[in-house]
Formats: structure tokens, C-alpha cells, sequence
């Protein structure tokens, strides 16, 4: 991730990164959510994989831009959980095409990341 510093400079500012291996599609979508009242940054990850495995998101969360907190969210039917996701304040969808042969699912769920991660 990087963050605009003006003039024209970006700087890095956190490098986000899946648990599982790189068959996962990790970052094959991304949803970003920015709460100035706090403030806080959500960014969600999703790693749909193979059709074969069931798909995670990952789900980051800092107000300070050193303690990072991370909820992983994994779907329990094979399919391509993750593969498009929407993101606004606290609510999070999930998108799985490929959930069923004739039919894809979306899933929403409220976001607490609680798990610190350096």
C-alpha cells in the first residue's frame, strides 16, 4: 500500500500479504473503507484460489499505521470466495460466483479485525 505525501511522491506504507500459498489469488480484489472520524483505515484482500478450495478474504485494519490488526474470513463450500468485494464503513460483501453451478452467492458480514500483525 502506498499513501499520496503531495507533490507528486508516494511513499510506502504497508505491505499486505496472504498466509496461504500464492495458488490462493491473494489481491485478486481489493476493497478500501476510510473513517476520518476516528480515523481508521479497512482494507480487505480477497484470495478466492482455485474453484476447487473455498476462498478466504483478509481483512487489515489500522488507526495509527503501526499496529496492524487482520481477520481472515474463509468460506466453507468450494467455490471462488473473494473474487469481488465491496467495502463501506463497517459492512463488507463478499462475492462468490462459483458457488453453485447454476447460481453464485454474495455475503455480507460486519468487520472486526482483532488479530495484531507487525
Amino acid at each position: 500500500m502506498y499513501q499520496y505525501t503531495g507533490n507528486g511522491a508516494w511513499s510506502a506504507m504497508k505491505e499486505l500479504t496472504g498466509e496461504s500459498s500464492n495458488t490462493d489469488l491473494f489481491g485478486s480484489s481489493v476493497a478500501m473503507a476510510f473513517d476520518n472520524t476516528v480515523p481508521m483505515l479497512t482494507v480487505a484482500v480477497g484470495a478466492p484460489g482455485p474453484v476447487s478450495t473455498c476462498g478466504s478474504v483478509y481483512i487489515y485494519r489500522t488507526e495509527d499505521n503501526i499496529t496492524w490488526h487482520l481477520q481472515q474470513i474463509t468460506f466453507t463450500e468450494p467455490g471462488t470466495f473473494g473474487s469481488s468485494l465491496s467495502l463501506v464503513d463497517n459492512m463488507l460483501v463478499v462475492a462468490d460466483p462459483d458457488w453453485d453451478t447454476q447460481n453464485g452467492t454474495c455475503s455480507w458480514t460486519s468487520v472486526i479485525a482483532s488479530d495484531t500483525i507487525s
